[in-house]
Order: structure tokens, then C-alpha cells, then sequence
């Protein structure tokens, strides 16, 4: 009996240890027809999932993250933990499989971060620091920041300083988004955001040249309309979307993309999509036109 006893208060006392211990996932399964140019038709049912589950101990200084992709291989694992803990500095590591970067300067692969996360007023700021190696004989480092202040939300990455070589500068990328919305006092249930994303490399000899990739746009919303524009260089690609709820239950939406060279004009996207949910299952049938290739088909998902 006081075996048994013991069993249990070392069971309880263990799940007590964790705070929160959440699950969360999508599993996605369709139907779709593909003909190209020549008239050839395919048919396929594609599939696709993931499964994340994380945890933390009571006191939220302690945990882990997974996240599971197709076929439910490990895509990503980390541990993390908190070496300070207050309300205007807290520093801590993540450690395992990782991710980080701006949207065209970035990196992925096991890696050790240690961040330092900031706050001051309206200020908020993380600064990370990853470590990892490259080959078996070698380190290299990058630093990420992520600031936001008022209207502004600013992400800069430096991919490969070591790498880079003295006297040299590594990948650079800078995201800027800011809220206009809120600048402007738009009226409720209204939206409007402008973007830039530039990946830059010092490497190349000239100004023009450095920018390597870059795009600029805004996103918008107003009542049950949703959507966005933007335009990637330096191909020079125009794309837009919206999406309307307008006839709920049912989501209308569209999306197209083209480049401004009118000898790639046969790479032009367009496509359209209807959604609606049943019960647990999320229903979406869709026509796509990419690059001379029409994509049409129905997907059902499920999210938990």
C-alpha cells in the first residue's frame, strides 16, 4: 500500500511539474487533376500533415517544442530555458533544430541560441545570437534582432559572420512592416499595413548590385474583405490576392501573379478558391493556372 502510495505522489508530482503541455496539428487530404500545355492529364490524392507538441514546467523557465511534418519526421526539436527572468531583461537559450531570419536572409539546422529580450515603455526587443557548425571542424555565427515600437516592426538578420572573413560582411536581410492603420486611426474592423523586405549582399562591388532580392506591398482589409499587392525584385514580379467572407459561411478568394518581362508572360499565376466548413472538416475546392499548367481539385483538412 505505501508502495503504491509513493507511485502515485511521484506521478502527481511529475505532471504538476508542467504547466501547460499542449498538442496542436493539421492532417490534409484532396483530390486534384493537373493538365499541361501538351494536353497531358495526371491525377493524384495528395496528402499532407504536421504535429507540434511543446511543454513547460510550472514556473515557465523551462520547456520544449516539436514539431513533426509529413510522414511524422522530426522537422524540428528544441529545448529552451531561462538564465534570467524579468520584466525589462530576460535572457535564455533554445537549443536543438532551429530557425531564424528575414524573409531573404536566413538559416535552419541544429544550432544554439541565446537571446536577450528587451522592454522599455513601447519598446520591445530580441536579440539573438545562434551558434553552429558548419562542418565537424568548424563554427560560425549569426544574429538576428526583432524590434517593435509603435507603428513599426523592424526584423534584421547577419547570416555567416565568421564565414564571411575579416574585413568582409555576411548576408545581411531587413524586414520593415509598419501599422498604418493604427497611424492613421483607421476605423475599427479596418486595416492597412506596408511592407519592404530587402536581402542584401556586400559582397558584390556595387550598390545596385548588393541588393540582391527585394520586395515591397501592403496588405489590407476592410469589413469581409481581405487581401494584399506587392511587387518582387529585381525580376520583377507583380502579385495580389484578396478574400472576401462576404457570403459567409462560405470564403471566396483569389490570387494572381505576374512578371513584368512580357517573354516570361507564360510563367503568369492565377487562381481561385471556394472554402466552407463542416462539422470538424475544413472544405476547400480550387483552380489554379501556373506557369501553363492548370491545377484543379478539392482538399478537406483538419486542424486540432
Amino acid at each position: 500500500m505505501r508502495k503504491l502510495l509513493l507511485v502515485l505522489l511521484v506521478g502527481l508530482l511529475s505532471v504538476a511539474s508542467f504547466a501547460t503541455v499542449s498538442f496542436s496539428g493539421s492532417a490534409s487530404a484532396g483530390v486534384s487533376v493537373t493538365m499541361n500545355l501538351a494536353g497531358n492529364i495526371a491525377l493524384d490524392i495528395p496528402w499532407d500533415g504536421y504535429f507540434v507538441a511543446s511543454s513547460s514546467d510550472s514556473s515557465e523557465n523551462t520547456g520544449f517544442s516539436a514539431y513533426f511534418g509529413k510522414g511524422f519526421d522530426a522537422a524540428s526539436f528544441y529545448i529552451w530555458q531561462y538564465l534570467y527572468k524579468t520584466d525589462p531583461l530576460s535572457v535564455w537559450y533554445k537549443l536543438g533544430t532551429l530557425s531564424w531570419g528575414t524573409e531573404y536572409v536566413n538559416n535552419a539546422g541544429a544550432a544554439m541560441g541565446l537571446l536577450f529580450d528587451m522592454v522599455s515603455g513601447d519598446l520591445t526587443d530580441s536579440l539573438g545570437v545562434y551558434a553552429y557548425f558548419p562542418a565537424a571542424t568548424s563554427v560560425d555565427l549569426d544574429v538576428y534582432n526583432h524590434l517593435e515600437f509603435l507603428y513599426f516592426t523592424i526584423d534584421v538578420a547577419a547570416v555567416g559572420i565568421v564565414s564571411a572573413g575579416a574585413g568582409s560582411f555576411p548576408d545581411i536581410g531587413a524586414d520593415v512592416t509598419i501599422d498604418l492603420g493604427e497611424a492613421l486611426g483607421l476605423p475599427e474592423g479596418s486595416s492597412l499595413n506596408a511592407f519592404a523586405y530587402f536581402g542584401l549582399d556586400p559582397s558584390e562591388g556595387d550598390v545596385t548590385s548588393m541588393l540582391s532580392d527585394y520586395q515591397i506591398g501592403a496588405s489590407y482589409g476592410y469589413d469581409t474583405v481581405t487581401g494584399s499587392f506587392s511587387f518582387t525584385g529585381p525580376t520583377g514580379v507583380i502579385d495580389a490576392s484578396f478574400e472576401t467572407t462576404a457570403l459567409d459561411p462560405v470564403t471566396l478568394g483569389g490570387w494572381v501573379e505576374f512578371p513584368l518581362n512580357l517573354a516570361a508572360f507564360l510563367d503568369i499565376g492565377v487562381g481561385g478558391y471556394i472554402d466552407w466548413t463542416y462539422e470538424l472538416l475544413n472544405n476547400e475546392v480550387y483552380v489554379e493556372l501556373d506557369a501553363g499548367v492548370v491545377t484543379a481539385g478539392w482538399e478537406v483538412t483538419v486542424y486540432y
